[in-house]
Formats: C-alpha cells, sequence, structure tokens
C-alpha cells in the first residue's frame, strides 16, 4: 500500500451519505463470481484494495469493521473517561456530523513549532507509541517520516495551529 497524503480522508468510516465526488475508482476488474479464487486473466490476483484505491463506500465499511473496533480499546486503556464516547468524532470532529468525513479533523489543533513528543506529558506518548504505528499498519503505510515528509503522522488528524 501507498503513502498517505495529508489532505486524504482519513478515517471516512462512519456517515450515512456518499458524497458525490467519486475520485476514487474501484481498481479490481476481477470477473470471478466468487471473491476467493481468481480464474480469469486480469492481474488483481483478487487482492484487497488499498486505502489509497478504496471508494468512499469501501473506506467506510473498512472504518467500521476495522479501524474503530482495533483503535476504540486502545484508546479507552489510555483514557476510559476521556473517550467512553470513542466513535467517528473522536478524529473527525464536525466532518462525522455531516458525513464528509474530511482529514485533518477539527479535533484538538497541534502548534507545528511546539509539538508534543513520545516524553511529553498527557497523551503525546500516546499517539506517538500507539495510535501512530497502529494506524499506520491499518492504512497499509509507515508512520510519517520527517526526511521524506510521508506516512500517517500527527497531522493527518490533527490540524496545523496558526
Amino acid at each position: 500500500m501507498t503513502s498517505i497524503l495529508l489532505s486524504i480522508t482519513l478515517l471516512a468510516g462512519c456517515g450515512e451519505d456518499e458524497p458525490t465526488d467519486d475520485s476514487v475508482v474501484e481498481t479490481d476488474t476481477d470477473t470471478d463470481a466468487d471473491t476467493d479464487t481468481d480464474t480469469d486473466t486480469d492481474t488483481d490476483a483478487d487482492t484487497d484494495p488499498t486505502w489509497d484505491t478504496m471508494t468512499f463506500t469501501q473506506r467506510k465499511a473498512y472504518m467500521q469493521s476495522t479501524v474503530v473496533p482495533t483503535m476504540k480499546p486502545l484508546f479507552q486503556a489510555e483514557d476510559a473517561e476521556r473517550f467512553s464516547d470513542f466513535g467517528c468524532a473522536t478524529c473527525h470532529g464536525s466532518g462525522a456530523a455531516d458525513g464528509g468525513f474530511s482529514m485533518p479533523g477539527d479535533v484538538h489543533e497541534l502548534d507545528p513549532s511546539d509539538m508534543p513528543g513520545p516524553d511529553s506529558p498527557g497523551l503525546g506518548p500516546f499517539m506517538y507509541e500507539t495510535v501512530v504505528p497502529e494506524m499506520s499498519t491499518l492504512l497499509g503505510t509507515t508512520p510519517y517520516d520527517p526526511q521524506t515528509n510521508t506516512g500517517f503522522g500527527c497531522f493527518n488528524c490533527h490540524s496545523a495551529a496558526e
């Protein structure tokens, strides 16, 4: 899977309405009736789509079936009271309510000149040690690399404070 750009919809999994912009198209051209065996001559080998190639509907289903069930217990283990209502809005903010799921969400902004780190008080260590690696894995990318400016990191979910 390829790395994720900061502007893609990160957690597109909870809304009821599908946007009319269907700029991501499904790439599976397999014509087999089942999905277990590829007997025609296409080259997809019946692989699951990557995050980057998933449609909005596929991303929504993946978020509901995989991301939320994986991340919810991690957040709740970190702070059960704060994340008792963990769901789409935890990361998407108001984007969950409007069904657009745009990212970064309007959750807590981060100051790029004063970033929390793995040794910071609060959620910094949890984000660095748990959230970033797990979300990277779930989205088929790597944790953010400042040398290449690729991968999953803080600004996939958080906006930069001005």
